[in-house]
C-alpha cells in the first residue's frame, strides 16, 4: 500500500503523542517529592480518617477539591510517591484524550495530534504530570470545559443541560485552584457573546462564582488556614512580569513557540498571496482581516467561536491575574498555564486555518518542519531519569546511613523564616516535611542560619552541635534539602565554628552534597544542592584548608 503524505504526517504527528503518553508513567517515584508535594503527603497520609484529612485541608490556602480527591484516590491506589503522582499522570493523559475527542468538530486530526504533542512535550506537562499538586487536575477540568463549550456552540438542541454541566465543572475547578475561577469566568464571558439566550445565565454564574470564591477565602481561609494569607514569594512589579512571561514560554517549550511561528508565517503568506490569488483564502477570513480594525464589535463577531475562545480566554486570564495581583500577587507560569488546553488548541486551530488554505508544496514543507519540532519535544521524556527535585529523599537516605544517629536529634538548618516564625504555621515542618523520608529514623530540630549570625541559636541546638564537635557518636551537625543558592553549606560551616566552637583535635567539618537538576535536560546541576555537614575524623583535606585561608 502506498503511503501518501497525509498518512505519513499522521504517523509522524502521532509518534510524539504516543511517546509522551508512555513517558507520563516512567519514573513516577524516581525523583524526591518537593516542598509542596510533601505538604500534600501530610494532608492525605498522616492518618486515614476522612474528618482529620479535611481538617488538615483547611489549614492550607488552596481550595479543597484536589486534596480530598487525592485522599479518595489514595484509598484505592496507596500513598507512596508513585501512587500519589500517578493521579496527576492520569489527569494529563485524560487531558490529551479530551482534546482528541471533544474537538473533532472544529479541528482536523493533524491539528488535534499537534495540540496533544505540544502539551505532552512541554516542560509544563512534564513537571505537572508527576507533581502531587492540583495543576494536572486543573488541565483536565479545563479541557472538559473547553469540550462542553464547543458542544454547546455546535448543537442548539441540548444547550441548557450542557450549560449546567459547564457550570458544575467550573465550580469544581474554582475549588480546585483559584486560577480556575479566572478561566471559568473568561470562558463564560466569551460564550455570552455567542449564546444570546444563555447570556444572562453565563454572566450571573460568573458573578456567583467570584462571590463564592471570595466567601470561601473570607470565611474559611482567613479563619482556619495556618499559613499567612498575606505572605507570598511572588512579586508584583514590571520586571517580575517580564521574567514570568519568559518562564511561561520556557514551560511551553521554545520548539512549541516555533510551531506557532511556522503556522503564523504560513497564515501571513496566505494573506499576502490571496491579494494576487483571491480564491486562495476564503472570503470570510479575507473580510475579517480587512474590517477588523474598523470596529471591535464587528471584528469580534467575525471570529469563529473556536478562534475567539482560544484567543481571548488566555488573554482574559492574564488580565484577571494581573488585576487581582494588586490585592495579592498570583501571576506566575505555573498558575497561568492552567489555561494550557486553550493555548494548545489555539495553535492547532491556527494550523488548520493556515495550512488548510495554502498551496500543497508549502503545506508539505510546513508539516515536515512541525513534525521535526514536535518529535524533538518528545525528547523531554529522557528527563524522567534524572533527579529533578530538591533532594529531600536522597539526603534523608544519606542521614540514615549513619547508624549512630538513629533516634538522635538531627539539626536542620532552614531559611524558611517567614513560615517558621509564623505562629499559624502547622506543626509539620520538622516532623513531616523533613521527617517524611526519615520514616521514624530520627527526630529533627530546626534552626536558621540567621539564628547563628544574630546570636539567637537555640540553647538545645547549640548543646547538640557542641557535643558532636567533640567527635564520636552521631556526627551530623546540620542537614538541609531546601536551601538558597551558592553552596549554602560553605557559608554555614565557618559560621558554626565561629559561634559554637571548632571540632576537637583530629576532627574536621565536612560537607556531603546531593545534586539535583532543576532543568529538564540540564547538563549542570542546580546551584543549591542539599547537604549534610558532619564531624569527620582525620585532618581537613588540603583543598578545604586552603579555602578557609
Amino acid at each position: 500500500m502506498k503511503l501518501d503524505s497525509r498518512r505519513l504526517f499522521t504517523i509522524l504527528f502521532a509518534l510524539p503523542v504516543v511517546i509522551g503518553l508512555v513517558g507520563l508513567f516512567i519514573g513516577l517515584g524516581h525523583s524526591s517529592f518537593w516542598y509542596d508535594e510533601l505538604f500534600t503527603a501530610w494532608v492525605v497520609k498522616s492518618d486515614r480518617n476522612a474528618v482529620h484529612v479535611f481538617s488538615r485541608i483547611l489549614t492550607d490556602l488552596h481550595p479543597p477539591v484536589y486534596y480530598f480527591s487525592t485522599y479518595l484516590y489514595s484509598l484505592i491506589f496507596g500513598t507512596g510517591d508513585a501512587a500519589l503522582r500517578s493521579y496527576s499522570a492520569l489527569a494529563v493523559a485524560g487531558t490529551a484524550a479530551l482534546i482528541l475527542l471533544t474537538t473533532r468538530r472544529v479541528l482536523s486530526l493533524h491539528a488535534r495530534l499537534i495540540a496533544c504533542g505540544l502539551m505532552l512535550g512541554s516542560k509544563y506537562a512534564f513537571y505537572m504530570a508527576q507533581n502531587a499538586r492540583s495543576y494536572a487536575l486543573c488541565l483536565l477540568i479545563g479541557a472538559a470545559m473547553l469540550g462542553l463549550a464547543l458542544a454547546m456552540l455546535g448543537d442548539e438542541r441540548r444547550r441548557w443541560p450542557r450549560l449546567a454541566g459547564l457550570f458544575a465543572l467550573a465550580a469544581l475547578g474554582a475549588f480546585t485552584h483559584y486560577f480556575m475561577t479566572f478561566e471559568a469566568v473568561a470562558l463564560c464571558l466569551v460564550l455570552a457573546l455567542y449564546l444570546p439566550r444563555q447570556r444572562l445565565a453565563l454572566i450571573a454564574f460568573s458573578l456567583v462564582l467570584v462571590s463564592l470564591n471570595a466567601l470561601y477565602v473570607r470565611s474559611v481561609v482567613n479563619v482556619f488556614a495556618q499559613f499567612s494569607p498575606t505572605h507570598t514569594w511572588m512579586d508584583n512589579d514590571f520586571d517580575t512580569y517580564i521574567g514570568d512571561i519568559g518562564d511561561t514560554l520556557s514551560f511551553l517549550g521554545y520548539k512549541a513557540v516555533a510551531v506557532f511561528g511556522v503556522c503564523g508565517l504560513v497564515f501571513v503568506l496566505d494573506i499576502y498571496a490571496q491579494r494576487l490569488r483571491p480564491l486562495a483564502v476564503s472570503r470570510e477570513y479575507s473580510d475579517t482581516f480587512r474590517t477588523g480594525l474598523k470596529s471591535f464589535v464587528k471584528w469580534f463577531q467575525a471570529f469563529e467561536p473556536m478562534d475567539a475562545i482560544c484567543l481571548f480566554v488566555p488573554l482574559l486570564v492574564i488580565v484577571f491575574s494581573v488585576g487581582s495581583s494588586f490585592l495579592r500577587p498570583n501571576f506566575n507560569p505555573q498558575n497561568l498555564l492552567i489555561v494550557g488546553p486553550f493555548i494548545w488548541c489555539g495553535c492547532a486551530r491556527l494550523y488548520d486555518i493556515a495550512l488548510g488554505r495554502t498551496q500543497p508544496y508549502l503545506r508539505r514543507v510546513a508539516n515536515a518542519v512541525i513534525a521535526v519540532l514536535i518529535i524533538g519535544m518528545a525528547g523531554v521524556v529522557a528527563g524522567r531519569f534524572v533527579e529533578r527535585n530538591e533532594p529531600w529523599k536522597e539526603s534523608a537516605q544519606a542521614v540514615q546511613t549513619y547508624a549512630a544517629c538513629r533516634g538522635q536529634v538531627i539539626p536542620v538548618v532552614s531559611e524558611d523564616g517567614p513560615y517558621l516564625r509564623n505562629p499559624r504555621f502547622p506543626d509539620v515542618y520538622a516532623p513531616y516535611i523533613y521527617g517524611y523520608y526519615l520514616d521514624g529514623f530520627a527526630p529533627t530540630r530546626i534552626f536558621e542560619l540567621t539564628d547563628i549570625k544574630t546570636g539567637k541559636l537555640p540553647s538545645d541546638v547549640r548543646a547538640i552541635i557542641a557535643q558532636r564537635l567533640k567527635g564520636g557518636g552521631c556526627p551530623i551537625v546540620a542537614w538541609s534539602a531546601h536551601t538558597p543558592p551558592d553552596h549554602f553549606a560553605d557559608i554555614l560551616m565557618p559560621e558554626l565554628t565561629a559561634t559554637v566552637g571548632k571540632p576537637a583535635p583530629g576532627y574536621h567539618l565536612e560537607k556531603e552534597e546531593y545534586d539535583f537538576y532543576d532543568q529538564v535536560l540540564g547538563a549542570d546541576p542546580a546551584s543549591n544542592p542539599g547537604f549534610i555537614v558532619v564531624v569527620a575524623p582525620g585532618p581537613k583535606p588540603a583543598k578545604d584548608a586552603d579555602d578557609d585561608n
